[in-house]
């Protein structure tokens, strides 16, 4: 069928080879050449990818996964037990969640690896089949390239591969001449393009120089819905929260009574009515995607309470703080946060930082008494993004104290069989934080995704409720 499928997204790639180090935004680009041994399917199961089978021994000591015969990686080299080996005792090397259970690797037969556990978890599979950690690479690749080369060259075994890369401007894929599924994909292949500007992007997708919009703004999308030629597309993504500093006991926020007044202080359901349009609603849980927490009423928007608070902590005059986010988030719902808090005396400066800047405070922290504005994920399993976020060594909120019995919890969690029982055991884990006040939690952030139908078909978006997408099957009405 042929032809370049073309998708404008407004965030630059920067580390998205390197299953180590890909983070954020990175995974879009990363996804569309690499691949993991399974994928979810959305049900609670799995679907067969770069392994074909799985079987746990009877008495939950290891995995033995077979894997598929006749799959090369993008440099020609073969993807194996050998390679599957190389790939994962490199995460099995981190002190991270991923694969924190599984003790280490055999190779059984060039097809055949065991992975033996130190105990079982419900996130094993979960890790193999979505955690970024967890993407097969060429091993050959990486060690006559090294490290720094393969960040920005994804060599896996996916139906595109890496053809040009110029950074901020544009990611250039081709179609993989031996992809192991046979007679896919039909695109000759895909240019993600580096927009900036969203409405530089919007006029690109309105004049036909690119087929579809990856991650706008709710602006975006409601200036597109009227317009029958496109298609606007979204899921729930992300949930906005402010992340104080709370591993300080000489810090300002180390006191709940301050991260409870800003929540009082904060108008949730007008912000979100006033700048959702329709796509985002307030939120009032910390674990994104858990069942909630019914037995604790919500911190709804009382600004006399706020107030109180901050008198009881012994600031009836407020304080000054900063709130840090990214260059690329929308200003209007960070100066309805700055107005609010305002009111009840708290002095926000607002602080826009580059996006590496950003990540730093991310994943590593330096804000010192000041809050980050941080997106929190979902995927499909509320377990698995608990102990992705919050679990011990998940390298997110870094300077986020966890409250005492939370990790008990989790890990009690995390062995347990029973369905119901992990929910209870979410709701226990959902109520300490919330009681807590770990953060602040805003609103739901949703992934939104323009096309134009009439060109693009069968391109598979929101795979499983959560941002992954599948191009392999996707073909153009028009070259």
């Amino acid at each position: 069928m042929g032809g370049i499928l073309k998708i404008a997204f407004k965030r630059p790639a920067t580390k998205f080879g390197d299953p180590i180090n890909i983070k954020a935004a990175d995974v879009t680009y990363a996804q569309v050449a690499l691949q993991h041994l399974m994928e979810p399917d959305g049900k609670g199961d799995y679907l067969p990818i770069l392994a074909t089978s799985w079987t746990l021994s009877p008495d939950d000591s290891a995995y033995t996964l077979k894997l598929r015969q006749g799959v090369k990686f993008h440099d020609g080299t073969d993807f194996n037990a050998q390679a599957v080996k190389w790939n994962l005792d490199r995460v099995l090397s981190l002190p991270v969640p991923q694969l924190s259970d599984v003790e280490s690797v055999d190779i059984v037969d060039d097809y055949t690896v065991r992975l033996n556990l130190s105990r079982w978890s419900r996130l094993i599979l979960d890790d193999l089949s979505s955690a970024n950690r967890c993407f097969m690479i060429s091993p050959a690749a990486f060690e006559k390239n090294g490290s720094k080369w393969v960040e920005t060259h994804p060599v896996g075994t996916g139906a595109f591969m890496l053809k040009e890369y110029i950074p901020r401007q544009i990611m250039a894929f081709e179609r993989n001449p031996d992809y192991w599924e046979k007679g896919v994909p039909y695109l000759d292949g895909i240019e993600i393009l580096t927009i900036l500007d969203e409405m530089t992007a919007l006029a690109s997708l309105k004049a036909g120089e690119v087929h579809a919009l990856q991650v706008i703004t709710t602006d975006t999308a409601q200036e597109l819905e009227p317009d029958e030629r496109f298609e606007v597309l979204w899921v729930e993504g992300v949930h906005s929260h402010l992340f104080p500093k709370t591993d300080d006991p000489e810090g300002l926020f180390y006191d709940k009574r301050i991260r409870m007044a800003i929540e009082y202080a904060i108008d949730k359901e007008k912000m979100a009515s006033a700048l959702g349009g329709g796509y985002v609603e307030p939120v009032y849980e910390v674990i994104h995607s858990g069942p909630g927490h019914p037995t604790i009423p919500n911190r709804t928007y009382n600004p006399e309470k706020a107030r109180e608070l901050l008198t009881e902590a012994g600031y009836p005059d407020g304080f000054k703080t900063k709130l840090i986010f990214g260059q690329e988030q929308e200003r209007t719902g960070v100066q309805a946060i700055q107005d609010y808090l305002g009111k009840v005396g708290i002095e926000l400066e607002l602080e826009p930082v580059a996006r590496a800047t950003f990540a730093k405070y991310r994943f590593e922290g330096g804000r010192g008494d000041n809050m980050l504005s941080e997106p929190q994920g979902g995927g499909f399993d509320p377990l698995y993004d608990t102990n992705w976020y919050w679990g011990t060594g998940s390298g997110f909120a870094v300077e986020t104290a966890r409250p005492p019995g939370f990790e008990e919890l989790l890990q009690e969690a995390l062995v347990t069989k029973d369905p119901d029982k992990v929910n209870e055991l979410l709701i226990e884990m959902e109520t300490l934080m919330y009681s807590e006040c770990v953060n602040i939690p805003l609103s739901t952030g949703p992934w939104i995704y323009a096309i134009n139908p009439a060109i693009v078909k069968d391109a598979r978006i929101f795979i499983n409720g959560g941002d992954r997408y599948d191009y392999s099957r996707a073909w153009l009405t028009e070259k």
